[in-house]
Parts: structure tokens; sequence; C-alpha cells
């Protein structure tokens, strides 16, 4: 089993030589082992191992007892361990998760925090095949997608998972030659958790039909894992493309949706949402497919994502942002030079070329013709802009009609605003009364320091 471990870390590359790695390690037998295997490799790596235990407060004396078996083990192992000690459940109530998921959160926090504060360089942690193929189906059954098929990562970051090419009863075969004692969590003979339920009833009967099942789901978690990678690889090629910054999220092209690939544009949806969410957490395939479906909708069409995120459907696009409350639509008055979102410049006219280029997020109008200190704002009533050089206005909620804006948006796009007078509706157009010609003498320069050009 050593020599398999040792040809998967070589696969994966998960060590090089000299590294200082951290081992969480709980004191059941799969955590006992990956210890045991990475002293065994310690002189070959020339390792620097050190052994952080994570209590967490739920099952008492055989939760402290868990603790003292690690730290004697490290102690006959000659290895450093580091115990953390928390009170999950406390924790759960106070974040809204379930006790697992806070305790894992907790863990790699640890982890994490131990490893940056000392300078290591690999988190090995000891998830194994039955874990993969265990993870796989949980995922399957709650409907999330390609990426739930690809299960755990062998490396992730610094985070290396050196036993995920063995499965269980390796391990506890290697425990036993070695006379290896470990301990046992009561909690994980507990069924009113899924992933228990997954790990002795659903999985035994499926090893009953083929006792490969274990095998060939991780196989085949590693197998996606590549076909998801070639899709996440072609999306990034499309997304400044397809993908427009707005405010509070980013709104995607109909047109550009119809035309592409099924399987590329549901990832894209996918990266998008965790874009405008700043987390991949909790986003599953029912989420991509409300959103996909916003594309065969009506105008203001809306469904709603995880993280406060909102989809809308508008009339050639849809948006992906942030749920706003009521007052959070309008923006209070700020004047455009204190405002950090926007950039600003004064130059002479003879500084810029006769014909100026015209770009989405940077304008530049005749200094001159500004009657009132410029403000950014959003719209109120008597806004309008002059829409051509004959000084023909029109008034700012018809140029929203006319430009198929939903009304859900039209309370949060920016405006630079001279009075009641539009110089610019940020992302769209500026009036034409404010625009650089040969008279012009002193010119402003606005940039719109969140968006990205359309050169």
């Amino acid at each position: 089993m050593l020599q398999k471990i040792q040809n998967y870390i070589r696969q994966e590359h998960m060590l090089e030589y000299g590294d200082r790695v951290i081992v969480g390690i709980s004191g059941g037998a799969d955590s006992v082992c990956l210890l045991l295997v990475l002293k065994e490799l310690q002189s070959a790596y020339g390792l620097e191992i050190q052994a952080v235990h994570v209590e967490h407060g739920i099952r008492g004396e055989e939760s402290i007892a868990d603790q003292r078996f690690v730290q004697d083990l490290c102690r006959e192992q000659g290895i450093s361990c580091v115990c953390r000690q928390f009170d999950v459940p406390e924790y759960a109530a106070a974040h809204g998760l379930s006790v697992e998921e806070a305790g894992r959160r907790l863990r790699y926090e640890s982890f994490e925090q131990i490893a940056g504060a000392k300078e290591h360089t690999r988190i090995a942690v000891a998830h194994n095949r039955n874990d993969q193929a265990e993870t796989v189906l949980w995922n399957l059954i709650r409907g999330s997608g390609i990426k739930g098929m690809c299960g755990i990562p062998p490396v992730r970051g610094r985070i290396i998972r050196p036993l995920m090419c063995v499965e269980r009863k390796e391990i506890e075969d290697y425990l036993e030659k070695r006379r290896q004692v470990y301990r046992t969590d009561s909690t994980n003979q507990n069924v009113e958790y899924t992933r228990n339920v997954i790990r002795h009833q659903v999985l035994p009967v499926l090893c009953a039909q083929n006792d490969q099942a274990v095998a060939h789901i991780a196989q085949n978690a590693q197998k996606l894992r590549g076909l998801s990678e070639h899709i996440r690889k072609q999306t990034e090629m499309l997304w400044d493309r397809w993908v427009h910054p707005e405010r509070g999220g980013y709104r995607i092209d109909c047109a550009l949706y119809q035309e592409t690939d099924a399987a590329i544009a549901e990832e894209l949806i996918y990266q998008i949402i965790a874009a405008a969410a700043g987390s991949a957490r909790d986003i599953g395939s029912v989420h991509v497919e409300r959103v996909a479906e916003l594309f065969r909708a009506q105008v203001g069409k809306r469904c709603d994502l995880p993280h406060q995120l909102c989809g809308i459907r508008a009339y050639d696009s849809v948006c992906i942002r942030r749920r706003m409350a009521e007052s959070e639509h309008k923006m209070e008055p700020a004047w455009l030079s204190e405002t950090p979102e926007f950039a600003v410049w004064t130059k002479d006219r003879r500084e810029l070329p006769d014909k100026i280029t015209k770009k989405k997020y940077t304008k530049w109008i005749d200094y001159d013709r500004i009657e009132n200190r410029l403000c950014v704002r959003t719209r109120r009533n008597g806004d309008y802009l002059v829409i051509n050089s004959a000084g023909q206005t029109q008034k700012l909620k018809q140029y929203f009609i006319n430009e198929k804006i939903p009304k859900q948006l039209r309370d949060e796009v920016l405006l630079v605003a001279d009075g009641s007078h539009i110089v610019w509706i940020v992302g769209y157009r500026m009036s034409a009364y404010y625009y650089v010609t040969q008279a012009t003498k002193k010119v402003l320069e606005i940039q719109y320091c969140k968006g990205a050009e359309d050169e």
C-alpha cells in the first residue's frame, strides 16, 4: 500500500523535497494511517511534519479521550502536535450552519491558520476512496451537476489528500498489520446524517452488486475532473465577450447565450454566480438551471439565488446581481470628485486627438459647459439629457424605455449629473450637449473604475 500511495503522490505532484506538512489527525483509522504513512516517507522527501488535532466539543469525554490518544501517538512517533478546542454546536447555531459544516469550517480554518503562522507548504488530510464515492453519491442525489460528480479533488491549493488512491479496507489492513490501534467516532454510526446513510446503507448494497463499485465511482470522478477542467478553460476564454460588469453583479447577453454550447454556457453561468457571490459554496445545478430558464422567460422575470443574489431577465440580457433592500436601490448624491468609484482629470483639448475614441466606461466632456458641481446619483423626477447636436432633449425615463432597461434596474443605474441635466448615464451614453468639439478648450475626463472598457 505504501508504494501505491507514493506513486499517487508523485502522479498528483503532492509533495516536493523539503516540504513542511501539517497533518490533520482526528485519531480515526484514516488520519492515523496518513500520519504513519507520511512518517515512513519523511526521509525520502525530507519532510517536516506537524500534527494538528481539532476537538469539537461534541462528544464529551469520548472526544477528550480522542485528543489524549492523538497526543500520545504523536509523542511515540516523535511528531509535534498542536491541539485546538471549539464548541462546534455553539458556533453552528451562531452562524446558521449544520454541526457537520461548522466542524469542517473550523478544522480547515485551524489548519490554514497554523500553516500560515509556521510557513508550512502543505496541509495533508485523510480522505480516501470511500470518502470520494460517498461524496459523489451525496452530490448526485442533491443535484450538484458535473462539478459535484468530480467529487473531492486530490489537490486544492496547498491541501493534499494522499490516501485518495486507497479504500478504507486497505487502510484498516495496513493498521492491523502494524498492530496500530485507532479511535472510532461514535457519531459515524448515526444514520441521522446523510453521509452515514450512504456509508452504511447505500454503498454496501452497491458493493454487493459489484465489489469494484467504490473504485469505479472514484475513477469516474477523476475522468469528470478532466472534463470539467476543459470546460472551465473554454469558459475563461469567453468571459470577456460574454460577461459585462453591472452594479452589484454581472450581465449576460441573450444572443451570445443562445449560440454557445450548453455545457459551456452552464459552466459560465455557474462561474458568474460564484463571482457575484464571492464564493462557490452552496451553488448547485438547480441554481444554474434557474438562471438558464431566464433566457427563455419574459422580461422582468426573476429568480432567487444563494448568497443574497438574484437573476433578472432584461430585454436582451440576464442580470445576476445582489438582491437589494428597497432602501438600497437609490444612491444619495455624492460629489463626483469625492466618489471612489470614479476617477477624474482635467486636460487641455490639445492633449487629445481630433477624433476621440468611444469607450463605454470612460467619457470626455466639455468642461466649460458644466453649470453646477457634478454629482453621482441615481434617477429622480425631472432628469433629462440632450440626444443630438440640434439640442433636442429627452426625459431620462423615456430613454430607459427606449433602451429597454427593465424597471427593476432603472433605480440602480448610476448617473453623472449637472443639476437635472444628465451628463452621463454610466455604462450607456452621455448627453450630446457635453460632447467635445473643435471649439472645446478644456476637457474633463471621467472614468468609472469598476467597469470593463469596450475598446
